[in-house]
């Protein structure tokens, strides 16, 4: 029986069940200890008419005495007190757990659905305190079923697993199996075995005799496999969570606290977990299906959504691009920079993540949209650039940084041409310091030495004087290292890339900040379908933060230290961040003395040692107060587009109290108009609400709890839970009369010709409607060239055609995959050497005190 059902298992299916015996009869409606099964099913006494208050089928206390294969004779008494109603007291403490046991199913015993004589033998059996399973479900010629046999799970003979049968002497494998454990049948002989007739499932045979003990503690047999469930509203909940990558452990500490405690929950950790597997199970094999549809869904409702997918000669996904409309048009204003780098372990066909990110006028990160690609190969990433280019009406980045790929570098010189590409500067030093991390560890000087040059290098002629000034003193000039470095210089060094645009990085810290925000939303298991919802709520939060520094630079002003013109003048033009970037560069101005050389010429030298950014060397500033023309060595406006404290300190020294407009770039601005004003005139704004599917599950999490706090006052006491079971007896039948009401109008509806909802639809259902459906598991789309295909609408370059084919599923890539985890090093931080381990006896570094020879003294 399947453990993690829908259904409550102890509702009784909501069938009716009907009792022939020779003593069988129903019990009054006045009973002090009610039934806490909570089951819709209604007795039919012999003689087929309705017990007086509609009692439960599943009455509380039970005394059955009855033979195998038998009639047999039932007498039913109501309880009159505790212990005839079947408590069982656990006194540890002060816990104890009372539950009252459901009538026997006797010989005879009619029920009008299979579900609802499952239901009760499983909670019969619950209250008892063992297991079922389904022997065996027999069939007509017309596929309905005919007879069916559920027993104790131990019933049966015990069956060999298959590594006893196998030969020790000669195993047929030698791979290490997981350990399991399984429930060995006893040839138990409890059964119920059911016949179908007359449209009535009927008790023919019941046995309950048990040759194994039974567990009679209800927070024990919870956990035996088919009493553990989780209800249908607690799956969409769990859906959720598992959508927004909650942990399996955070989901049942959630339920935990839903039920009230972790013991109360009718299923376990691993439940959850199996659950979830489900949940992605439900995209194998039409995960490009689904993710196609999404897309499709997503073109619908922004026009400037643009997709693109690439198939092998199987017809299986090869790789894979889209972006949305919003970051098609900031990729407009914010060309000047990308950051690119691929991620691994996000999806569960080890597909490369690679996200495009660039930087906005408020200093922050943004998408311009992502991609899969099977393998790390040029080829795939000359698809993927060629694509990012065609989606960006042929707009190529005028600066690019991403880590040190030979494939990556070779597909960017062909694609994007008169590019500027930069390494990541941290990639490579890291690199460098797993082979000389031993050697600069151990020479102070020589580290010192290396981070000067690379750090305070203004020129190249000066870093190349530096490094052979270096290799030389220390007699590095042999070391293949640092021979390597060098070859490579011009990748990674600072002072090459001082006068190109790559503003307040050196490495592709964006894209990593990016990689582990993906982390917390995704996992190594997400489909495609997964990852891309995923990816546009992060989509969705990043555009929201944006809008959120909108607001703070229209309406809120930056603190004032000082009455300074040209601060008054940037406050109103720069951003609310880049304002602040600013004011710290207006701040460092002070530190730094100016003295005036000739033609123009300024030096600046530091009135307080060490300042941050700069150090404590001298810098120059060629200044032309009449043409407004300025420039420093640090070079930091090329690099940052923000003018340095060295330019604003000969500024405040030849009396310029405005700055000139060349040196404001529009990308760190805000435009009133375009950020005040409704871009599309057409499409009012519309207030928006939860989703009627949130509400849903909003309500039962609350109502749960509502229920739960009420429920734990009423068990305390006979009369509290009297009164409760009353109240409760009453909601199920306004409750069942709610729904008839609701399912004679939603009949009344269809027939009108209306569509009409009773419940919300389940997750990604809308977005499949109409999508033409070749076999389960694929889509047929448009071919487009070569091996591109497509839905009519999406983006794409060539001519289409009538040709269809199927798009099948990536299979899982061999990647280079991610470097096994290190403690984390900052490449200039280089740790110690290990000390050697040495004998405690002898001194020696071969072996230690346990194998040296010499005696050990006392």
């Amino acid at each position: 029986m399947d453990a993690s059902r829908g259904d409550n298992a102890e509702d009784g299916g909501g069938g009716r069940m009907h009792e022939e015996g020779d003593a069988a009869r129903t019990p009054s409606n006045n009973s002090a200890y009610p039934n806490i099964m909570g089951t819709g099913a209604r007795a039919i006494s012999a003689n087929n008419s309705l017990p007086s208050g509609g009692t439960s089928a599943h009455s509380a206390g039970t005394n059955a005495s009855t033979g195998a294969g038998s009639l047999g004779e039932q007498t039913i008494s109501e309880p009159a007190t505790p212990e005839s109603a079947g408590i069982d007291a656990d006194m540890e403490g002060n816990n104890m757990e009372a539950y009252s046991t459901p009538k026997t199913p006797l010989q005879g015993t009619k029920f009008d659905t299979l579900e609802s004589a499952r239901d009760h033998y499983s909670t019969y059996a619950r209250r008892t305190g063992f297991a079922i399973r389904q022997q065996f479900k027999k069939e007509r010629v017309d596929g309905t079923i005919s007879r069916v046999l559920l027993v104790c799970t131990k019933y049966g003979k015990r069956r060999k697993d298959r590594d006893e049968l196998q030969d020790v002497e000669n195993p047929a494998s030698i791979v290490k199996k997981r350990k399991k454990k399984k429930v060995v049948r006893t040839e138990c002989e409890a059964h119920m075995y059911l016949p179908h007739d007359d449209a009535w499932w009927t008790v023919d045979r019941f046995e309950d005799t048990h040759n194994h003990p039974l567990i009679k503690k209800p927070s024990l047999t919870k956990f035996l496999s088919s009493h553990r469930y989780i209800p249908k509203e607690e799956q969409d909940f769990l859906r959720v969570l598992h959508g927004c990558n909650v942990e399996t452990a955070r989901q049942m500490q959630l339920m935990s606290w839903f039920y009230g405690s972790a013991k109360d929950v009718p299923y376990t950790t691993q439940d959850i977990a199996n659950q979830r597997a489900k949940f992605r199970l439900e995209h194998r094999h039409k995960d490009v299906g689904s993710t196609i549809a999404y897309f499709q869904e997503m073109r619908a409702k922004d026009s400037y959504f643009y997709w693109r997918i690439k198939l092998d000669d199987e017809d299986r996904v090869e790789n894979l691009f889209w972006i949305d409309g919003a970051s098609r048009r900031a990729y407009a204003k914010y060309n000047d920079c990308l950051s690119f780098d691929t991620t691994y372990m996000t999806n569960m066909y080890k597909m490369p993540c690679a996200p495009f990110n660039g930087i906005n006028n408020h200093g922050q990160s943004i998408q311009f949209g992502c991609g899969f690609v099977r393998n790390e190969l040029k080829e795939n990433f000359v698809w993927l650039f060629n694509t990012f280019l065609h989606a960006m009406g042929g707009v190529a980045p005028k600066n690019i940084i991403t880590d040190q790929d030979f494939a990556m570098r070779s597909a960017i010189d062909g694609v994007f041409l008169n590019i500027i590409h930069r390494n990541c500067r941290w990639h490579i030093m890291k690199k460098a310091q797993e082979k000389l991390g031993k050697l600069m560890a151990g020479d102070k000087p020589l580290n010192k030495v290396f981070k000067d040059c690379v750090d305070n290098s203004l020129t190249e002629e000066e870093f190349e004087n530096k490094w052979w000034a270096m290799m030389d003193e220390y007699g590095q000039i042999d070391n293949e290292h640092y021979q390597w470095l060098w070859e490579n210089r011009k990748c990674w060094a600072p002072v090459y890339y001082m006068k190109h645009f790559f503003p307040f990085l050196q490495t592709t810290a964006r894209s990593e900040g990016f990689n582990a925000v993906l982390k917390k939303y995704m996992n190594p298991n997400n489909s495609l379908i997964e990852f891309a919802t995923q990816y546009t709520a992060i989509q969705e939060k990043v555009m929201v933060v944006v809008a959120k520094e909108q607001v703070d630079t229209i309406y809120k002003e930056a603190d004032m230290y000082s009455l300074n013109p040209i601060k008054l003048q940037m406050r109103g033009i720069y951003t609310q961040n880049l304002f602040s970037k600013f004011q710290v560069e207006m701040k460092l101005k002070t530190a730094y003395g100016c003295d005036t050389l000739q033609d123009g010429t300024f030096r600046m030298w530091s009135l307080r040692g060490i300042l941050p950014k700069y150090g404590d060397r001298d810098y120059h500033v060629q200044a032309n107060k009449d043409e407004g023309l300025y420039s420093c060595t640090c070079c930091k406006f090329d690099r940052d587009g923000l003018l340095c404290a060295h330019i604003l300190r000969v500024m405040e020294h030849i009396g310029v109290y405005e700055i000139p407009r060349r040196y404001i770039l529009d990308r760190w601005t805000w435009d009133p108009e375009e950020d005040l004003v409704q871009p599309d005139y057409q499409q009012p704004t519309v207030k928006k609400g939860m989703t009627e599917e949130g509400k849903n599950i909003m309500r039962y999490t609350s109502i749960l709890n509502d229920f739960k706090e009420q429920a734990k006052d009423a068990c305390t006491t006979d009369e509290g839970m009297t009164l409760a079971r009353k109240h409760v007896n009453a909601f199920r039948d306004d409750m069942d009369a709610l729904k008839k009401r609701q399912l004679k109008k939603a009949r009344k509806e269809k027939d009108e010709g209306k569509e009409a909802q009773m419940f919300s639809s389940p997750p990604g259902t809308s977005a499949t409607e109409g999508v033409p459906v070749a076999h389960q598991g694929s889509i047929p789309v448009t071919h487009v060239s070569g091996n591109i295909f497509q839905f009519q609408g999406s983006h794409a370059e060539g001519s289409q055609s009538s040709n269809t084919r199927v798009i099948l599923d990536p299979p899982k890539s061999t990647t280079k995959g991610r470097p096994r985890e290190k403690r984390f090093q900052h490449p200039f931080d280089i740790a110690k050497p290990k000390k050697e381990r040495k004998c405690r006896v002898c001194g020696s570094t071969d072996h230690d005190k346990r194998k040296c020879t010499l005696p050990i003294p006392h």
